[in-house]
């Protein structure tokens, strides 16, 4: 079939046989000398105008593509064969339930409840099974300039539902010194999770960065290596717009082009979660806010602290959400947490039988523990007409009956 190639409003379009109503939106990764720029464009059949995209450099936006899907349970399938490694098919599975968790928890914390009806019914086949989303892999390696991830979009032009989405993700990618790099599995799942977006009818956002707590997943740039990479509320909100006619009950596509996150929302990576890690001794790390499924390690700097010359605290564990007798603990983040150091408070107590020996040593004790210390002997005969009789005890070189014991004087 053959195309040209022609450019108009910064975006590349593409033109096919004509005498269909079924257009064809694509979104392309595409690998660059510094990092991987994603350029979407559309594949359609009328030169139609395009609506102008419009960026704001004071606002946090989202383009939309204008098209939407007309049902929320979305059936997927991943193309996969003996050469693709596990993880990568993993990987791609964990960014759609990545988008099905963000969107309800998106829904649960601001509204548009109508999202949480999204699902996404997942399969796994070496054949193409004709379902809403077609995921495959491609080893042909992406050079410098060229596409890294597609997201192809069908739709119908005189209602813009969605038929059909194809995503491609290359595996491997060239530099521009020729040599080949394969993508792990954190850069496959960043490419799928991106590429999802797109194919719920996302385009792309105005800021690389969201208010430093990580990337924005939607930005059109990426680069191998890089942290996993969540939905934003500026993402959900985006598509809470393209989907608000599910509140209304019948279908109609997205009348903007662009969409700014309104004030009273928070702009934030959606799926970060705080770890709180308390203790009321020595010095604790671990405690922040980390993204889904981080990996995260928990401790206390000093196991002992001394609270005075006779009294000191000991570390015992931790409780909360997590229990464990270790200083160090590592922990996966999926949910907010709150940890509790346990500590001991222990008294130095020291006993003399002087003469004769303790049933009791001297030692460090529980505070608030009892004590019940005797001697083993009453008397101790010297064996030269000498003799010791216990009488008592004292504290602090007093004795009993001979000072003040509230003092210790």
């Amino acid at each position: 079939m053959p195309r040209e190639r022609g450019q108009a409003m910064g975006v590349s379009f593409r033109e096919i046989a004509t005498g269909t109503i079924i257009l064809l939106l694509i979104f392309s990764c595409s690998v660059m000398p510094l990092g991987l720029l994603d350029v979407y464009g559309v594949k359609r059949m009328f030169q139609q105008p395009l609506a102008n995209t419009r960026y704001s450099l004071n606002t946090v936006s989202v383009n939309l593509t204008g098209v939407a899907w007309d049902h929320t349970i979305l059936s997927v399938v991943v193309i996969t064969d003996p050469s693709i490694p596990s993880n990568y098919v993993e990987a791609v599975a964990e960014a759609f339930h990545v988008w099905d968790e963000a969107l309800e928890a998106f829904a649960n914390e601001y509204g548009y409840t109508y999202l949480k009806s999204f699902k996404f019914t997942i399969e796994y086949s070496s054949t193409v099974l004709p379902r809403d989303i077609i995921v495959y892999f491609s080893d042909t390696p992406a050079t410098p300039g060229g596409e890294l991830g597609v997201a192809e979009t069908t739709f119908s032009q005189s209602t813009k539902k969605i038929v059909h989405v194809d995503i491609t993700i290359h595996t491997q990618y060239a530099t521009g010194s020729g040599s080949i790099h394969t993508l792990s599995s954190t850069d496959i799942f960043n490419i799928a999770v991106h590429e999802i977006g797109h194919a719920l009818g996302l385009g792309h956002a105005n800021t690389m960065t969201v208010n430093n707590e990580g990337r924005e997943l939607m930005y059109p740039e990426y680069a191998p290596g890089s942290p996993k990479m969540y939905p934003s509320t500026l993402d959900a909100y985006g598509l809470a717009v393209v989907y608000s006619w599910l509140d209304e009950g019948v279908f109609s596509a997205p009348s903007t082009i662009t969409v700014t996150l309104p004030a009273s929302i928070p702009y934030r990576i959606l799926l970060t979660y705080r770890v709180n890690v308390f203790s009321q001794y020595g010095n604790v790390s671990g405690g922040g806010v980390y993204l889904r499924g981080s990996e995260i390690e928990v401790s206390v700097s000093n196991t002992i602290v001394y609270l005075n010359e006779g009294t000191r605290a000991v570390f015992k564990g931790w409780t909360g959400d997590v229990y464990s007798e270790n200083p160090v603990i590592n922990i996966t983040v999926t949910r907010d947490i709150s940890i509790y150091a346990i500590w001991e408070v222990q008294h130095y107590v020291s006993i003399d039988g002087v003469y004769a020996d303790t049933n009791v040593t001297s030692g460090w004790y529980k505070d608030g523990s009892m004590l019940v210390v005797g001697v083993l002997k009453t008397m101790v005969d010297h064996g030269n007409g000498t003799r010791r009789i216990f009488i008592g005890w004292g504290w602090n070189s007093c004795y009993r009956g001979n000072c003040d014991k509230s003092s210790g004087k």
